[in-house]
């Protein structure tokens, strides 16, 4: 799985928390990298057990990807190519404990930069 090990680098980088919504972001020479040298944006959501979280990622300047990492730091779900577009990336998970998540938002190559939109949705029982 890709990325996977690098996740530890981002155990004491900054997370912006996010409510469901639309963000609009970039990614940008100066934000934490992976350790393959991707750079990383964090959104933090509060998460029970039982939810389902959606992350939908869209970027026309970078090869946009997707993780979503557990309150335990388990890697629940990733994604790079949604439906085969080189464009977009989405998860869609149901949580398996609860607390405090992070999705992150990368690229699938490293060193890209760029905008991106982020849409992020939490449903089913509170």
């Amino acid at each position: 799985m890709r990325h996977a090990l690098a996740l530890l680098v981002l155990a004491a980088s900054p997370a912006a928390y996010a409510q469901a919504g639309a963000h609009r972001g970039a990614l940008q020479p100066s934000d934490p990298r992976l350790g393959d040298g991707e750079h990383v944006d964090t959104y933090t959501l509060d998460v029970r057990a039982g939810q389902t979280v959606q992350a939908d990622l869209g970027s026309e300047a970078f090869d946009p990807y997707l993780l979503l990492v557990a309150p335990s730091g388990t890697t629940e779900a990733f994604n790079d190519d949604h439906e085969g577009s080189q464009a977009r990336s989405q998860i869609r998970a149901t949580a398996a404990e609860s607390g405090r998540y992070r999705v992150l938002v990368t690229s699938y190559a490293s060193g890209e930069t760029g905008a991106y939109t982020l849409a992020l949705r939490v449903a089913g029982a509170a």
